[in-house]
């Protein structure tokens, strides 16, 4: 069974990426998956597509690269993802466009089902809830699902119910909830086992804009043999990214965010 490296919601963070990969270069995996958000909010749209492109596996489209491409999904943002669309499509060449254009919103891997925001009847739904989560499960077969889209690592499993007719939400991983949190920093054993028959939905987090608290870059491995998870936190030089994003004249909140993890 593979072991998957996935990231995803890198957001034109140079260094969150080139950090991310420097720590993934001593980890064997046989697929490295990118989940969609490659650009939007940060200063380096070209240099990031380039760089996914040529060290990914697979890509998928996410809402922003979605919104590069098409006025109309420019309705759901706000100011300031509006203003780094529009700094994002300025600093793409066609040919980036045209590379964009062939990602795909959703995948199927042999284990493993694959999207950016959900499963579910809305594409870009914000998982953070159950009844969330379990549309997703609704919207795919695999034992095991990735999405990203929230910037925050979390992982819901759904075990079969005590009649075996209906699949539950055993637990949810929504990190203001520490009760139900199996998800930790590196350093704090965030390998996590699952059983045989549980069907496991999974967030790697964010590179570029991580919304949990902590600014480190986050991604997942995924052993779908081992039927375990280990979330990985790598520190970056965030203010260099939080000036380049000011000197970019993108929306100064945007720095904060990454400054603060949130």
């Amino acid at each position: 069974m593979p072991r998957y490296a996935i990231v995803s919601d890198i957001h034109a963070n140079l260094e969150a990426l080139t950090a991310v990969l420097d720590d993934l270069a001593g980890v064997d995996v046989d697929a490295r998956l990118c989940l969609g958000d490659v650009i939007g909010y940060g200063p380096d749209p070209a240099a990031c597509v380039d760089i996914a492109t040529d060290v990914f596996d697979a890509i998928l489209m996410g809402n922003h690269e979605d919104a590069a491409l098409r006025d109309s999904a420019l309705r759901r943002f706000n100011e300031r993802a509006r203003a780094a669309i529009h700094f994002t499509r300025g600093a793409l060449t066609s040919d980036h466009l045209n590379e964009i254009a062939s990602w795909p919103f959703a995948m199927a891997l042999d284990d493993l089902q694959i999207a950016h925001g959900s499963f579910g009847p809305d594409p870009y739904e914000y998982v953070y809830s159950q009844a969330g989560a379990a549309r997703c499960f609704d919207g795919f077969d695999a034992p095991f699902g990735a999405i990203g889209h929230t910037h925050t690592p979390g992982v819901f499993v759904a075990s079969p119910a005590p009649s075996h007719a209906r699949v539950s939400v055993r637990s949810a991983a929504v990190l203001t909830q520490p009760s139900t949190v199996r998800i930790h920093r590196a350093a704090d054993e965030p390998t996590l086992t699952f059983d045989r028959d549980d069907r496991v939905l999974l967030n790697p987090g964010a590179v570029g804009q991580p919304r949990d608290r902590n600014p480190d870059a986050s991604y997942a491995l995924l052993d779908t043999g081992a039927r375990t998870l280990e979330i990985r936190r790598v520190p970056y030089d965030v203010e260099r990214t939080a000036r380049k994003i000011i000197d970019a004249g993108l929306p100064e909140r945007l720095a904060q965010r990454i400054r603060l993890g949130a």
